[in-house]
């Protein structure tokens, strides 16, 4: 159906619960003013309780054993990467913009480490608290144009600065320095 919109959250480790209870109110008032948005959770997460209510539209796949299988279920329309502000997330990697936006799938993220330095409504949309989580959710709900520009523009940068062969001088000095 072309109006379901599927969000999306991966989570490779069951570290992620307090993480993702930080989109909990924001999830809840989307599910109850579209009812035509669905989520998908791969990996590890306990669902939190009052999102239980909404079970019939969270599709939730515990465990995928190979990476084509886990490709294969990348299939939403918004990815969703929230992240409490802290000492140990501030460390985090991009991971997850770069792996969803390499198939041109539109990030929210929070505006915590390493997603702080994207380009905020370019490639990315960051959100620093529960009204910027649905200020940028309802925008990619709504808006499919943005939601596809958003998409594309990612693409193009995660192909631009983020694969292996752009980055491989860098790789390749980093293993001088380390391997003297």
């Amino acid at each position: 159906d072309k109006d379901i919109i599927i969000l999306g959250y991966a989570s490779g480790t069951n570290t992620h619960n307090d993480d993702f209870e930080i989109l909990t109110p924001t999830l809840i008032k989307i599910f109850n003013q579209y009812n035509n948005v669905y989520l998908k959770i791969i990996g590890y997460l306990s669902i939190p309780q009052n999102l239980l209510k909404f079970g019939n539209r969270i599709i939730h796949i515990k465990y995928i054993d190979n990476m084509t299988g886990y490709i294969n279920n990348l299939n939403y329309d918004i990815n969703l990467a929230p992240l409490r502000k802290n000492n140990f997330n501030e460390g985090k990697s991009c991971i997850k913009y770069q792996e969803l936006g390499a198939l041109g799938i539109p990030t929210i993220a929070s505006n915590v480490g390493e997603y702080s330095t994207l380009e905020n409504k370019t490639t990315v949309l960051l959100s620093s608290n529960d009204n910027e989580w649905y200020q940028n959710l309802q925008k990619l709900i709504t808006d499919t144009e943005f939601r596809k520009e958003i998409g594309k523009n990612a693409k193009q940068e995660i192909y631009k600065n983020y694969t292996t062969g752009k980055n491989a001088d860098k790789i390749r000095e980093l293993f001088k320095k380390v391997f003297k």
